[in-house]
């Protein structure tokens, strides 16, 4: 290149000029000499080889292990790096070593001290086990060794049932409180009870499923927190309700339904229905009556009659109780005479009359 400060060099080395005409002067004349067929056989078998060579491509793992040696290499050059090479060895004993457990806290309680700068700039020599110990259980935990599947992070989430149970406490607990505080407490233990559940808007096998909650057994410790009215005062009314076995009562007594509105999936219907039914309007439905007809009507003579009818086609036919079950079972699907309906007492007494005509 002219003004580069380069020139041009004989096969001694020697200087032979610096223009670029010469340049291009000695450029043909080995263009000519050149043997054309022996550079396109060379160029061919260079090609194929550069064909058939893999690339070469860095894998991840060898590169973050390259990092990894590094910086284990380097050690401590200053004050504030030991979690850092704490855990940067610990990954490389678990991950590359494919330690775990106790060999992984060992690992990293060989190697720290012998890396440079630990006297001079490690501040955790004294506890370094409890240090190795925390890094071992934490790298085990977010890394996995080479060559393996990665670990699934688990989280646990409480299902729906156990979010309801949770707020079902804590309203119980809550309206106990609210009960407590206020000093007005029943003088049984089934009143107490529906107040609680009245508050906390829950049912009564859901109060019963926590009687450490609202029990009065054991409210005492509760009422310590009252401030309302003294303590002795409440734990003497607590005293006095009738403590009876925390026995769920009847639930057909208590129809109650408290469902809270956040657990519905719908919303409810308005119950004022004068709004939307005219006195007019001349739809079906609107009288409250049963499309079926009326049921018919048995001679109640023919009911009184039935026992001394029944008798006498008994003597009839010849029968006796025995044959008489037997065809009552047959005919009424198992059932016995004092199940019998009335219309059903009817249909036996013409079934009995039919025998004897036929």
């Amino acid at each position: 290149q002219p003004g580069s400060g380069s020139c041009l060099l004989d096969d001694a080395l020697n200087p032979i000029g610096a223009s670029l005409a010469r340049f291009f002067w000695l450029w043909d004349g080995a263009a000519a000499h050149q043997d054309m067929d022996t550079l396109r056989h060379a160029m061919k078998i260079g090609r194929d080889n550069h064909r058939k060579r893999p690339k070469r491509r860095s894998h991840p793992v060898d590169s973050w292990r390259h990092d990894l040696d590094l910086e284990i290499t380097e050690g401590w050059t200053a004050h504030g790096q030991t979690n850092h090479l704490l855990k940067t060895i610990a990954c490389y004993g678990h991950v590359i070593l494919k330690l775990s457990g106790f060999d992984l806290e060992q690992h990293i309680i060989d190697t720290a001290p012998r890396l440079p700068g630990y006297q001079q700039h490690c501040g955790h020599q004294d506890n370094l086990r409890q240090r190795a110990h925390d890094w071992a259980v934490t790298v085990e935990k977010l890394y996995w060794p080479a060559g393996t599947h990665p670990k699934a992070l688990h989280v646990e989430t409480p299902t729906i049932n156990v979010q309801r149970a949770e707020d079902a406490c804590d309203r119980i607990s809550k309206a106990v409180q609210q009960l407590l505080s206020s000093g007005h407490l029943p003088q049984a233990i089934s009143q107490w009870a529906k107040q609680v559940t009245e508050i906390a808007r829950c049912s009564f096998k859901t109060l019963y499923k926590y009687p450490n909650l609202w029990h009065p057994a054991h409210c005492k410790e509760l009422a310590q927190g009252c401030v309302n009215h003294s303590t002795s005062t409440i734990s003497e009314k607590l005293d006095t309700l009738t403590l009876k076995p925390a026995d769920p009562p009847n639930p057909d007594k208590f129809r109650a339904l408290h469902t809270q509105a956040r657990s519905m999936k719908c919303e409810g219907h308005d119950s004022d229905f004068s709004k939307n039914n005219h006195p007019d309007r001349g739809v079906r439905g609107d009288e409250v009556d049963f499309p079926q007809a009326a049921a018919s009507e048995v001679s109640l003579d023919l009911l009184d009659d039935f026992t001394h009818g029944c008798h006498r086609q008994l003597q009839r036919l010849g029968w006796n109780v025995a044959q008489l079950v037997q065809f009552i079972a047959e005919r009424f699907n198992g059932k016995r005479r004092a199940q019998l309906s009335d219309d059903e007492l009817v249909s036996l007494l013409y079934q009995l009359q039919a025998l004897e005509r036929g």
